[in-house]
């Protein structure tokens, strides 16, 4: 439900911008707010689950979502969406956490990696069908509709759970640190409106800016040393003693960085740059995540005969190339060379996130699942929250300077205005010629910027090859 969310409002973007007036920055602050209020809530998930009962907190959750993704579709503001999505990921939050305890919970050691991989791949069909659903629905009819999609689909989903998922046993009594999640929630929420609004308010010479910096910080460091001292702290310190574990958050919040950011900004480059309609570009993203379900299959399977560090380098390696071969697309790009890339990307991601989890979880006490779930839940909800606001950051300022750039050369004294023909449209003697180059160079620097971005991901992807080898191979708990 949550991927299925996020996937369909992506894709749709580009037209709630219209419909709202909004920038590109502005637009995205949609998506951020949802994946803000996940990042806070995530880490409350094994707590709350203990509390009040793993069954109840679900279906509480799943009725929460379907009622905000109803109220979202019926927005008139920019500003009324945000807090109606923002309201849906304080519910969406707890999902994830908690189907990924249900499957390590419920599975013996020889199946997991099978179960993980029926739940990575289902997750990428969200991934999948998601910007499909979205292009067909918003041509169709509206970007609206969209949103009327996870209606039914929690409805079932509503129904599957109070008929199949039972109570999990009654454990001893969590104390919730509210002091320390409450640190907690604040600094990263904080930290993410720093990032959304500094670009607009140029960083450190908003006042504004630096505020929310320095609380941040504070409210970070309150909850690090409280941590730290307390003896019943909000998260165990204990947990990121285990290696693989730690190692394992960074991958998957690096990951989770990488399909964010292409699930951001890929649409948007095939609307606005070369004109895809906007159920093509679906179709487009749709492929893409479609040939990653094999590969999670795949991967659930070769674990069991393969080490599974060997597997997720595997993975971001076919990340980094089909990033790369993004990154060398230009105007005039043909149709099956993104489909090519798309695809060695998809493939890349599917090998990954399974291999990732078994790592990760390999030599976890059972005592720290409940909490390492959240965890592990919580880097995915970061990453994709961090990816969308830094990316779609760089694009702004890298466009607007390469902008700047490429505007010096577009003078009547550069040799290549002066001996080259151009086009009568682009005549530099009337202001609806001046008009028509400016508009030439910002898609230029637009391009520019779309390849820096793919760039970064193509070194990020290879720099978490090198990082896989550091963990220990993988073993059960049992085996301690």
């Amino acid at each position: 439900m949550p991927v299925l969310d996020t996937s369909i409002t992506a894709v749709t973007l580009p037209r709630m911008q219209g419909t709202f007036s909004a920038t590109q920055d502005e637009i995205s602050i949609v998506i951020t707010a949802y994946l803000v209020a996940i990042v806070i809530m995530t880490p409350l998930a094994g707590a709350a689950s203990v509390r009040f009962g793993r069954r109840r907190l679900l279906l509480i959750a799943i009725a929460g979502f379907v009622v905000c993704a109803a109220i979202a579709a019926q927005s008139t503001s920019l500003l009324e969406i945000c807090v109606i999505r923002f309201i849906q990921g304080l519910f969406g939050g707890v999902l994830v956490p908690l189907g990924q305890a249900i499957v390590l919970d419920t599975h013996p050691k020889e199946e997991l990696g099978g179960a993980l991989g029926w739940l990575g791949m289902f997750t990428v069909f969200g991934y999948s069908i998601g910007p499909m659903i979205g292009g067909f629905a918003t041509e169709m009819q509206s970007w609206r509709l969209g949103f009327y999609i996870s209606v039914p689909v929690g409805l079932i989903t509503f129904f599957m759970v109070y008929s199949f998922i039972p109570e999990a046993e009654k454990k001893a009594e969590h104390h919730i640190n509210y002091f320390g999640f409450s640190m907690f929630a604040l600094g990263l929420g904080l930290l993410q409106i720093m990032l959304s609004r500094g670009t607009r308010l140029d960083w450190l010479e908003s006042t504004e800016i630096v505020v929310t910096a320095g609380l941040s910080a504070i409210c970070l460091y309150l909850f690090v040393t409280h941590t730290a001292t307390a003896r019943q702290p909000f998260i165990d310190p204990k947990i990121l003693l285990d290696r693989n574990f730690v190692l394992g958050l960074i991958l998957v919040f690096a990951f989770v960085w990488m399909m964010m950011s292409i699930l951001v900004l890929f649409p948007a480059y095939l609307q606005d740059l070369l004109g895809y309609p906007i159920e093509a570009a679906g179709l487009v993203m749709g492929i893409r995540a479609a040939a990653s379900m094999p590969g999670n299959l795949l991967a659930g399977v070769m674990v069991k005969w393969i080490e599974p560090r060997w597997i997720v380098a595997l993975g971001f390696t076919c990340v980094a190339i089909g990033a790369w071969r993004m990154s060398q697309f230009t105007l005039a790009v043909d149709y099956w060379d993104i489909m090519v890339a798309c695809i060695i990307f998809g493939i890349g991601s599917g090998f990954s996130f399974v291999p990732i989890n078994i790592a990760t979880f390999s030599t976890l006490h059972p005592r720290y699942r409940a909490d390492g779930t959240s965890l592990f839940a919580l880097m995915r909800n970061v990453g994709g929250s961090i990816a969308v606001t830094v990316m779609v950051t760089l694009l702004v300022e890298s466009t607007q300077a390469n902008h700047s750039l490429l505007t010096r050369f577009v003078t009547p004294y550069s040799e290549g205005m002066q001996h080259s023909e151009l086009p009568a449209a682009w005549a530099l003697d009337s202001a609806a010629g001046l008009s028509a180059i400016d508009k030439e160079v910002t898609r230029q620097a637009l391009l520019l910027a779309y390849v820096h971005d793919f760039q970064l991901l193509a070194i990020f992807s290879a720099a978490c090859v090198l990082l896989v080898f550091f963990m220990r191979p993988a073993r059960t708990t049992e085996g301690r």
